[in-house]
This record gives C-alpha cells, sequence and structure tokens, in this order.
C-alpha cells in the first residue's frame, strides 16, 4: 500500500502526518510506503519546519529527513490511496491531477490507481487549534489530535483493504 498526505506547503501538516502514520504503520508490522506532498512548491527540497521537527521528535517521532515536494499529477498513478489535509487542497489535487482525474475506464495504462479522500478529520484538527497550520501555534494537544485521527484513519485503511 503506498499513501501519499497532501496539504498546501509539506512544511507542517502533511509532513507529520507522514510521520505519524509511518510510526504507526512501522508498530502495526505493516510493509506500506507513506509520503507527503504539498499542492504548492513554497518549500521544495526544504525538510519541515523546524518547529514540526521539534513537536514530533518531543513525541517520539522524527521527520527531520524527509523532504518537502509538490504533488504532480503522476501521483496519481503511483499512490494507491490519497489523502488531502482540507477542501482546498482535494481541489488543487483535481486540478494539477488534470486529465488523470477524469481517466476513460476502458484504457488501464491511463488508470489512476490513487482513491482520493479529502481529510476531513484532519479539519477537526484545525478547527479545534486555531491557525493549525502555523508551526507556532502546534502543540502536545495537536500533535496527539493528530495522532488519534491518523490511528482512526490507519484501522479504516486495514479494514477496507481485507
Amino acid at each position: 500500500m503506498k499513501i501519499l498526505m497532501v496539504c498546501l506547503g509539506n512544511i507542517c501538516r502533511s509532513p507529520l502526518a507522514e510521520g505519524i502514520l509511518q510510526h504507526k504503520v512501522i508498530k502495526a508490522g505493516l510493509l506500506w510506503q507513506v509520503e507527503s506532498a504539498g499542492t504548492a512548491n513554497y518549500h521544495v527540497g526544504e525538510p519541515p519546519h523546524k518547529l514540526s521537527q521539534k513537536v514530533a521528535k518531543m513525541n517520539g517521532i522524527d521527520i527531520s529527513r524527509q523532504q518537502c515536494r509538490q504533488f504532480k499529477k503522476e501521483d496519481m498513478l503511483e499512490f494507491d490511496k490519497i489523502y488531502a489535509m482540507d477542501s482546498e487542497n482535494y481541489i488543487n489535487i483535481k486540478h494539477i491531477s488534470g486529465d488523470l482525474w477524469k481517466y476513460d475506464p476502458t484504457n488501464a495504462v491511463q488508470a489512476p490507481r490513487a482513491t482520493i479522500r479529502i481529510w476531513l478529520l484532519a479539519m477537526l484538527v484545525s478547527a479545534c487549534v486555531p491557525l493549525s497550520w502555523l508551526p507556532w501555534r502546534f502543540s502536545l494537544r495537536t500533535l496527539l489530535i493528530a495522532t488519534a485521527l491518523v490511528a482512526v484513519v490507519l484501522g479504516l485503511i486495514v479494514w477496507t483493504s481485507r
């Protein structure tokens, strides 16, 4: 299973989501690949924000080796599940995906692998912690909520994959 977490800049939310989910996947003994990307290209090649790294590290998760990258239309063919962190990024993914969004089911070569989901639970995190996308607003509470939500998503993925 290949899973991609997508937010706007790939510097705060999606790197944390990637790190938390990867941590859970390893603990569950699953051989899944988890990555993250941003729909914008503001931080390509940079590591996650230092405060995002700090919060992750305080909770036993190392995201320091991640590098920000931009979502590309080919991700639709490469990943099984793509989770947009909010509805705006869902729209951005749709736009970037172009012709891969609406595919011809008779053409198996062009058919996207990915199941796209808006991670509505991620919007709950944003609602619980105002301006949670800003690194200095990250807190243990944010990480705990995000961890719980990732655990729910992981459970749903495992359950629906059987």
